[in-house]
């Protein structure tokens, strides 16, 4: 009696111990998140993790081509803006499939004015209210993050797993139990067989586990999602009240997938003593593969309906990431986007093409507007409705301006958030030609890749919805006569089409060809003291200074360079023609 009386204060102790364990481990959590908000997220990314977080992405434009034509971020645009810093900086989500969706969201800006004010609302309630926000986000976390795993990936694959009978699973606790019992008939026999069945339930455990191992847990993933889900459909507010409706709809077609799903699902809390016990019960037994197996059948057929819990369950968890990012900017403001139609477009047909004048109602204005991953920017206003020719000396801040306004345009059609005090534009498809290089592996010239992703522009180019382009340094892979002879005539054709042209470069003599077509604006130097300084404020007009052969003079060339270039530049810019050497 003692005995027994011993054992049960033992197992009450240790699962309330157990539930302490978790509660604690649960507020900490929640303190972690209220006290990282507004803070960048401390997260690892290795290859294998952030290609991961980019199938959801892929997925719907292999589903929604039309997006792809009309909107989608394309994979030179996203390098050439080093939107992959953006991403991790924004990234304060706390499980994978706010991860994978935030990551959709900045590839595939918005048309829809309606889908931004609401993914405003959203952004406003979790900013306004942090103890809302903190419990949301706290039941998220529960949900958690799978390392190198795509949710939406393995969710797509499940229907090629091989399905398997629960028999031999069923006949392992059958003869787990036959054993203990035999033990009180023959001991010694019964403590044999004890081991040996327990041995090989084992071996069978992680023999099946191991080839199910993704599987297993993107399966035990959605059923934390499902229960994420029923919790949340438990809550009253009325900004949540339109998700809340879709998930309680959609959960009612999982009530028989989840029951039984704590056989399955793990806690997320390390340590977990509680969880640790499960474990060992799930090995003896494989009570938890007899589960999966069950519930896979059913899994293979609700895609479709996950598939609207899962975009539900992003949006709010990528929106709480959002509200966060927008606090650790501190200047920031909501965009005012406008749809330039075909009606107050002036226009002319070419052909069987469209084009545009540049008095249309294409254009953005901002008004100090920064680039969100430069420490103390420099910012900078700027309103135009047309073409823009940008010159300027090296490091002047040409670049760096035009990524400014690339990366702000694509975050107010997807996170509706501008590094600005206003923000006014046309709602555009961004496309960008800059940090382009060789590509070896093709064993193609800088050049040929250069025009290539010209090409690719010029045929994206369509009346539907206009394209804002930017082009840093155009055809700079060839000689000075043919690249400002092509050059020219590229972005004059460009131009006139439906789009926003944005084209640094260094050639002077574009400004003369194109000014009649492009706006021209610059950025430029001041030199005192053998020094070069920038101010990296944007100005009217053609650049007038060089400092190309100053910087020359800095590094310590010989006067005989230098002082030779000097003179030649002058001779070509009074005559307009060069001496030989």
């Amino acid at each position: 009696m003692e005995y027994i009386i011993g054992v049960a204060v033992f197992l009450v102790v240790f699962f309330v111990g157990g539930i302490l364990i978790q509660k604690s481990n649960e507020k900490k959590a929640a303190e972690r998140i209220k006290n990282s908000f507004g803070m960048v997220p401390e997260l690892e990314y290795s290859y294998e993790k952030y290609e991961s977080i980019g199938y959801y992405f892929r997925e719907m434009a292999k589903k929604h081509p039309e997006d792809a034509e009309h909107t989608v971020i394309d994979d030179i645009t996203w390098h050439d803006l080093d939107m992959d810093k953006v991403y991790i900086t924004m990234n304060a989500t706390q499980s994978s499939i706010g991860e994978e969706y935030l990551y959709y969201l900045l590839r595939t800006p918005e048309l829809n004015e309606e889908k931004l004010k609401k993914r405003e609302e959203l952004i406003e309630f979790f900013s306004k209210n942090a103890e809302k926000r903190v419990e949301l986000q706290s039941e998220l976390h529960k949900a958690g993050r799978i390392n190198n795993v795509s949710v939406y990936e393995y969710l797509s694959r499940l229907g090629s797993v091989r399905d398997e009978s629960n028999f031999k699973h069923i006949m392992c606790i059958v003869l787990l139990l036959a054993s203990v019992l035999s033990i009180v008939v023959v001991p010694v026999i019964g403590i044999v067989a004890l081991f040996m069945v327990f041995f090989y339930n084992i071996f069978s455990y992680f023999k099946r586990k191991s080839e199910i191992e993704n599987y297993y847990s993107v399966v035990a993933y959605i059923l934390r999602t499902l229960e994420l889900s029923d919790r949340i459909c438990k809550r009253t507010e009325k900004e949540l009240e339109p998700y809340i409706e879709v998930l309680r709809e959609q959960g009612k077609l999982f009530k028989s997938i989840t029951r039984g799903a704590s056989l399955i699902v793990s806690k997320k809390s390390s340590g977990d003593i509680l969880e640790v016990a499960v474990d060992y019960l799930r090995i003896a037994t494989h009570i938890d593969l007899i589960r999966f197996n069950v519930m896979l059948r059913k899994l293979k057929n609700k895609k479709d309906e996950f598939d609207k819990i899962y975009e539900i369950m992003g949006l709010l968890d990528s929106m709480a990431a959002i509200a966060s990012f927008r606090k650790l900017m501190n200047v920031w403001c909501v965009p005012e986007l406008k749809k330039c139609n075909k009606n107050n477009v002036n226009s002319k047909a070419v052909g069987k093409e469209v084009v545009r004048s540049n008095s249309g109602c294409i254009g953005i204005e901002a008004k100090n507007i920064y680039h969100p991953m430069i420490i103390d920017p420099v910012k900078n206003d700027f309103n135009e409705n047309g073409n823009v020719l940008l010159t300027g000396s090296n490091a002047s801040g040409k670049s760096t301006f035009i990524k400014t306004v690339a990366i702000n345009s694509i975050l107010a059609q997807t996170v509706h958030t501008v590094m600005a005090d206003s923000y006014s534009a046309s709602f555009f498809k961004c496309m960008t030609s800059m940090a382009l290089s060789d590509n070896l592996s093709d064993g193609e010239s800088y050049y040929i890749v250069e025009i290539k992703s010209l090409k690719r522009i010029c045929d994206a180019l369509n009346p539907d919805v206009p394209l804002l382009i930017f082009i840093d340094e155009v055809l700079r892979g060839t000689n000075t006569l043919e690249r400002i002879a092509a050059s020219s005539r590229i972005l004059s054709y460009v131009g006139e089409r439906n789009c926003m042209l944005f084209a640094a470069t260094h050639d002077i003599e574009l400004t003369y060809i194109l000014e009649k077509d492009f706006a021209l604006y610059h950025f430029e130097e001041k030199v005192a003291d053998s020094k070069v300084t920038f101010d990296y404020k944007l100005k009217n007009g053609r650049a007038v200074t060089r400092n190309a052969i100053l910087l020359l003079k800095m590094l310590g060339f010989e006067e005989e360079i230098t002082e030779k270039a000097e003179k030649a530049a002058d001779e070509y810019v009074s005559t307009g023609e060069w001496g030989t050497v």
